[in-house]
């Protein structure tokens, strides 16, 4: 149920910001939706720990759009990433 969720909100995640332009970013979305769809939980836990999620400047995590209601889900959906993945 939790990696339903997760995959859900790496799903959802990954569809705004390729709506938005953001395709730089997407690589390591597929990573992650790959690793955990295989159940490979070693590489899943190296991207989810990637400073290209994470990290400061140009992280998918500092992403700032105009839309504000865009804007909350991305902040929920990573959130839920984060929560849920790090139990993994």
């Amino acid at each position: 149920m939790k990696n339903i969720e997760l995959y859900d909100s790496l799903k959802n995640l990954y569809e705004i910001l390729r709506d938005e332009g953001f395709s730089k970013e997407l690589d390591s979305l597929n990573k992650l939706m790959y690793s955990l769809e295989i159940n490979d939980l070693i590489n899943f836990r190296k991207y989810f720990k990637s400073k290209d999620i994470w990290g400061g400047a140009g992280s998918i995590r500092d992403i700032s759009i105009r839309d504000i209601d865009k804007q909350n889900k991305i902040d929920t959906y990573l959130k839920v990433i984060k929560n849920l993945g790090k139990n993994i």
